[in-house]
């Protein structure tokens, strides 16, 4: 789907149409099922094992949700060590590890 925000959404999902998502996290009692389909949506963005810096602008629009909860959700994800960030500057979006 295109949107005003992301005009080449439809491309990189063509490229990519399935996500990897370790066992670990798909039997997980522990996390919300909210905060794993944004998990899942930053997964999308990964190329091999290279680290992610979708901004949370772009993966609100892609969860429909608003950027305060999708904050709250990688909060989450940080504290289980599920993932780690690390800010690349001001102005520049987080990098997920």
């Amino acid at each position: 789907m295109k949107n005003k925000y992301n005009k080449n959404e439809n491309t990189e999902q063509e490229k990519n149409p399935f996500v990897q998502i370790p066992n670990q996290i798909l039997t997980s009692e522990k996390l919300p099922d909210e905060v794993f389909r944004t998990l899942c949506v930053l997964l999308s963005f990964r190329i091999k094992d290279n680290p992610t810096f979708p901004s949370l602008k772009t993966i609100s629009i892609r969860r429909h949700k608003s950027i305060n909860a999708i904050s709250n959700h990688i909060r989450v994800l940080r504290d289980t060590g599920l993932i780690s960030s690390k800010k690349r500057g001001y102005s520049q979006s987080n990098q997920y590890f």
